[in-house]
């Protein structure tokens, strides 16, 4: 309804549930990006760029270590992947 679109259209229209923790749209989870900022503030890694891959499952940043080595970071969709051994899939 038009309250809603106008909320919509002002930011007032705050989700709060599945949504927030759900990547969206190819975009990390908040619980994702704390983790990524947690290793930048640790100094594990100094940069983290744009993304160089894309997969149904997971994608690939580049990065820069603590010591300007290049990396890179793989992130797993892991609110959009549904299958009974998802933690032993992701840990090899």
């Amino acid at each position: 309804d038009r309250q809603k679109a106008e909320k919509k259209a002002a930011g007032q229209n705050r989700n709060i549930g599945r949504d927030d923790r759900a990547t969206q749209e190819q975009v990390m989870d908040p619980r994702t990006r704390l983790i990524l900022f947690k290793l930048l503030s640790r100094n594990f890694l100094s940069e983290l760029n744009g993304c160089i891959s894309t997969g149904k499952e997971a994608n690939v940043y580049h990065a820069l270590g603590g010591a300007g080595e290049q990396m890179a970071v793989k992130v797993f969709k892991t609110s959009i992947l549904v299958f009974k051994d998802r933690d032993k899939y992701m840990s090899g």
